[in-house]
Parts: C-alpha cells; sequence; structure tokens
C-alpha cells in the first residue's frame, strides 16, 4: 500500500501544485500522459510542480493499463476507504508533508473521488495553508471545506450526481474528458494566474 510508505522530501518552494485523482492503479502513483502534460503546460518552475500523483511518494513503478472497470473500482474503492481512520491515518502525514514544504501554500487539482479524499483528510490545520483546490469532475458526499472551484462537464453525469452545482461547465465534457480539454486547461490556468505568484524569466500560464 503506497500510503504506508514514508512521505516524499520535497524542496521548500514559495508554493506547489499537485494532481490529487484515485489511482486506477492502486499500486502506482505515476501520472498519465495526459495529466503529465496538463501540469506542463502551466509553465511553472520545475521545483513548484509535484511531478507524481497523490500520495506522491518516489520510487513509484510507472503507469500500467488498467482496464476501465478495474480503474472504476479501484477508484470506488478509494472513496469508500477515504472515510476509515486507518486510511485517513496512513494517508494524511503525505498531505501535511507537502504542505510543509510550500512558504505561502499548496494548490491542489483534484480529479474524480480525488475531491472526496481531500475532504475526508481535510483538518483545521490545513486552513490557510492549503491556498485552494480546483476540482475537476467532483465526485463528492459533501460540500468542500477548503477554498475551491469546481470544474464539471455538462455531460459528467458521474460528477453531477454528487455535485448539482460547478463553478464551471465545460459544454458536452464527459467524466473521462478533464485532462486533455482545452476549456478545462484554459480555465485552470486562468486561476492559476489569479494564485501563483509571478515568477522572473517564467512565461504566464496559457490563456
Amino acid at each position: 500500500m503506497l500510503y504506508s510508505l514514508p512521505p516524499a522530501a520535497f524542496p521548500r518552494t514559495p508554493v506547489k501544485v499537485a494532481l490529487l485523482t484515485g489511482l486506477s492503479d492502486p499500486s502506482s502513483c505515476a501520472l498519465s500522459e495526459s495529466q503529465t502534460a496538463l501540469l506542463t503546460s502551466l509553465k511553472l518552475a520545475e521545483d513548484w510542480v509535484v511531478g507524481r500523483n497523490f500520495p506522491w511518494v518516489a520510487g513509484s513503478p510507472g503507469v500500467s493499463r488498467v482496464p476501465l472497470w478495474r480503474a472504476s473500482l479501484s477508484n470506488a474503492r478509494q472513496f469508500y476507504r477515504s472515510r476509515g481512520r486507518t486510511y485517513q491515518e496512513t494517508a494524511l502525514p503525505h498531505l501535511t508533508n507537502l504542505v510543509d514544504s510550500c512558504e505561502r501554500g499548496l494548490i491542489l487539482i483534484t480529479g474524480s473521488c480525488g475531491a472526496e479524499i481531500l475532504n475526508r483528510l481535510f483538518r483545521p490545520c490545513l486552513a490557510g495553508k492549503l491556498l485552494h483546490v480546483i476540482a475537476c469532475g467532483p465526485v463528492m458526499s459533501g460540500p468542500p471545506q477548503f477554498p475551491c472551484t469546481s470544474i464539471q462537464g455538462s455531460a459528467d453525469w458521474i460528477s453531477r450526481a454528487f455535485v448539482r452545482r460547478a463553478d464551471v461547465i465545460i459544454p458536452g465534457a464527459g467524466h473521462m474528458d478533464y485532462w486533455n480539454h482545452p476549456c478545462v486547461l484554459a480555465s485552470i490556468g486562468r486561476r492559476l494566474e489569479t494564485l501563483v505568484p509571478a515568477q522572473k524569466g517564467m512565461p504566464p500560464p496559457a490563456p
């Protein structure tokens, strides 16, 4: 179980941006090609971006092809397990460790049940340190306990079953479309422009 591994070491930076989603393959927190492309498109300094998925541990095996039915089952299990005390006690140190490596705070981009996982892990001590969450296709059982911008596809019936009103609606997008949809990338870029201080010599996020 990845969560039982020691939290990774991160350099101290003003802010960090990281992804938090359910893991299609629970043995790996490697990012997919489309998730990596999304983070690259943000045009941030390399050490400001976490190139792995939650729990962001080092030495995780690479992405393997997982059938959609198995990936869906894995995400459903993580959705429900995030409510348990054992899960929270083993997963929370990875979140607080990453937050503590940021001077101003952490920005998370969640996908699907990642919003539920984060909601279950959120603690009062994280208030103010978790700068903002951009929730793509959020699947969560209650309102967010953190500052949040929700992005939802009009054809995403899975997310719409849990979140009835989103901040940004992407026409025609389904539950599997977020990471490479140009309107989603533009929405994330615009939101980050208001959150991330300008870096000398670095171009701004894509419009």
